[in-house]
């Protein structure tokens, strides 16, 4: 039986399913707030350090080499990891390619972001498309041919 809701059909299993990982995710919450108490307000006004903020508080204290900033720079800001552990390629200040995991499906993601004015972090917008495997790997053989009818462009 399939219910309605929001103008999306729900299979009773979907349901149960989501309820399940809800009811987990609370009690994941809840568990990390009994180790570490956080208050509300100040989790607000501050955001956590970033991975990358933490290092470069580490390299204050000791010099690094000054080629070394140059050549990793690009490397480091295009490769990241979003809050869900997804690792992404950043395409460009909006644009991105995540590999994410859907239904126990491998996808990649190609999708536009926009940054919040409440919380200024990214968030994906509609406009995008995700790839399984099988369509990804197609991809990747037609390249050759895609860049020489670029080429007739250019």
């Amino acid at each position: 039986m399939t219910k309605r809701k929001s103008n999306v059909r729900v299979s009773d299993e979907e349901e149960s399913d989501y309820k399940a990982k809800a009811q987990d995710d609370f009690e994941d919450d809840e568990f990390e707030s009994e180790e570490e108490p956080k208050p509300k307000k100040a989790s607000k006004s501050k955001k956590a350090k970033t991975k990358k903020q933490i290092e470069s508080e580490d390299s204050e204290d000791s010099p690094a080499p000054k080629n070394s900033k140059g050549q990793n720079k690009n490397k480091k800001d295009d490769r990241g990891v979003t809050d869900e552990g997804d690792t992404y390629f950043q395409l460009s200040d909006k644009r991105r390619v995540t590999i994410r995991e859907f239904k126990n499906m491998v996808l990649i993601d190609f999708r536009e972001y926009y940054k919040s004015k409440d919380d200024g972090e990214y968030h994906p917008t509609k406009k995008g498309i995700s790839l399984q495997i099988d369509q990804w790997n197609k991809l990747k053989e037609l390249i050759d041919d895609i860049d020489e009818e670029i080429k007739k462009f250019e």
